[in-house]
């Protein structure tokens, strides 16, 4: 799962596939292969300084990405069995029912 701080003067949508292409080089969201880039959610912290947006990528199949210096690994896994420990941020998002009805309807829709 890529993500990270939206630097100065960047919109979220530069922001997000920057990030891809930094974390994971290897998708390329721009190639007419992929699927539409689809957002989950958006969280927002109590004094309202810290936004966080969630995004899904639906792929054709898996692929092998090339991971950059802040990444030890990756893993393809079930939504309800995911490594441990997450990402608080990771963690609470795939944690919130809601979001995980999102991303459940996003996977029936993409492997009909």
């Amino acid at each position: 799962m890529p993500g990270g701080k939206v630097d100065k003067d960047e919109s979220i949508s530069v922001s997000l596939l920057r990030e891809i292409n930094e974390e994971l080089r290897g998708l390329c969201p721009n190639d007419p292969s992929t699927p539409k880039i689809i957002p989950i959610e958006k969280f927002t912290s109590d004094n309202g300084n810290f936004l966080y947006h969630t995004f899904i990528i639906p792929v054709a199949t898996e692929f092998l990405p090339i991971l950059n210096e802040e990444h030890r690994g990756f893993c393809w896994v079930e939504l309800d069995d995911h490594p441990k420990p997450l990402h608080p941020g990771v963690w609470r998002t795939i944690n919130f029912e809601a979001v995980t009805k999102k991303i459940k309807t996003i996977e029936k829709i993409f492997t009909l």
